[in-house]
């Protein structure tokens, strides 16, 4: 509304908080708020070959400003920062922590690419596949098929 009350015709205001950010401090920053995993880090080659696009706007550096909205809409954040106001979001939207679901879907994934938090999970996960696979030579052994 101060935009159409006070801003001038044509003008583009920037709407961010006051703290300049990158995107995997911001992703990362997400997560944690949110209660889930911090993304997967990609070598930048990597992620050129996969998805360019993405490589060029995650690379990129896009500097705004609110000084303008705050000049001339007499606008300021409601939060200073967005380390601030992510955890007031997760809040709002009642996602602080990770879901019984969620944990299930990660330990899967982690498990897949091996990728393993603690000694204990890594020492579970190869018992469990060596008791998969012992079970599968087992059982061709016992059929004569080798």
């Amino acid at each position: 509304m101060a935009a159409l009350e006070l801003g001038q015709p044509g003008q583009a205001y920037n709407l961010v908080d006051d703290e300049p950010v990158n995107w995997r401090d911001f992703t990362w920053t997400l997560a944690e708020g949110f209660g889930t995993p911090r993304p997967l880090v990609v070598p930048r080659w990597v992620l050129r070959l996969v998805a360019p696009y993405l490589a060029f706007m995650m690379t990129s550096t896009l500097r705004v400003s609110n000084a303008k909205a705050k000049r001339e809409l007499l606008w300021t954040p409601a939060t200073p920062t967005y380390r601030e106001g992510i955890p007031r979001l997760a809040q709002a939207l009642g996602r602080k922590g990770p879901t019984w679901r969620h944990e299930r879907w990660w330990r899967s994934t982690k498990e897949q690419i091996g990728i393993f938090l603690t000694s204990e999970e890594h020492a579970r996960s190869v018992a469990a596949h060596t008791a998969v696979f012992n079970t599968a030579d087992a059982s061709r052994a016992g059929n004569g098929a080798m």
